[in-house]
This record gives C-alpha cells, sequence and structure tokens, in this order.
C-alpha cells in the first residue's frame, strides 16, 4: 500500500454545498494528506453579507481546520480574481497553478445561488473545474 500523501484542494465559497465539499474533503482525509482550502474573492462584491466576505470566510475555515489537519498540512487562501476574469476560470487558475500539484478538487454542485431546478445538472463553476483541472 502506498502511504505517500495526497493533497485536496476545495473550493469554498460560503454556501451550503462548498461546505458540504469540504466536510467530503475531511472526511476522506488521511492523516498525511494536505488539506488546501480556496476562495475566490472579487473586490467589486462591497454587498456581501458578513457571512459572504471573504475574510469571515477564511476566518471560518481556518478554525475548522485546526482541530482536525496540522498546521504543516494545511492551507487556507483567498484569492482575488482578476479584473474581468470569471469566478469559474480564477478557481481552475488556482488550482493548475498550485504547488504542489492537488491530487483531489472539491467543489460544491452548486454555488451560492443554490441548487438549479433540475438536480441532475452542475453549477457553470462545477462543470467547468471537471474540463478544466488538471488533476
Amino acid at each position: 500500500m502506498n502511504n505517500a500523501s495526497k493533497t485536496f484542494c476545495i473550493g469554498v465559497d460560503g454556501s451550503e454545498v462548498a461546505h458540504l465539499a469540504f466536510q467530503t474533503a475531511l472526511r476522506l482525509r488521511k492523516k498525511e494528506d494536505n488539506m488546501d482550502v480556496f476562495h475566490i474573492s472579487d473586490r467589486n462584491k462591497t454587498y456581501l453579507p458578513y457571512d459572504l466576505e471573504p475574510d469571515h470566510i477564511q476566518d471560518a475555515y481556518e478554525t475548522l481546520l485546526v482541530a482536525n489537519v496540522p498546521a504543516d498540512h494545511r492551507v487556507v487562501r483567498v484569492e482575488e480574481k482578476k479584473e474581468g476574469q470569471s469566478t469559474k476560470g480564477a478557481a481552475c487558475e488556482y488550482v493548475n497553478g498550485s504547488d504542489p500539484k492537488p491530487d483531489f478538487l472539491f467543489v460544491g454542485c452548486a454555488g451560492r445561488k443554490g441548487p438549479k431546478e433540475d438536480p441532475t445538472i452542475l453549477g457553470t463553476t462545477a462543470d467547468y473545474s471537471l474540463r478544466a483541472t488538471h488533476c
């Protein structure tokens, strides 16, 4: 059996389904595995409620990880998307540019707007990340 560590990359946006993706990754993680939790921020969204603000999201996931994952096996980042860049494009750029390269990417099946009318349809970020990330 191979005991090499894996890197789990988890995209969070403050939504319930993103948090479920995080919880799934946490349950699948072995003690030697690494957790890279990231949030794509848009500085133009100044109207967000407190629980969806980037600093709150970062603090919440740092707090959740501190009891479960050693400091040298976890990171929580907020990445600002570039002007004119889509959130899904910024997320894929983050994942593809990560070092070390993640072995697994976890994202919710829908974003902050909630599930689609047809539950078999993925949100655009989840769908795009399936095709554009290298993990």
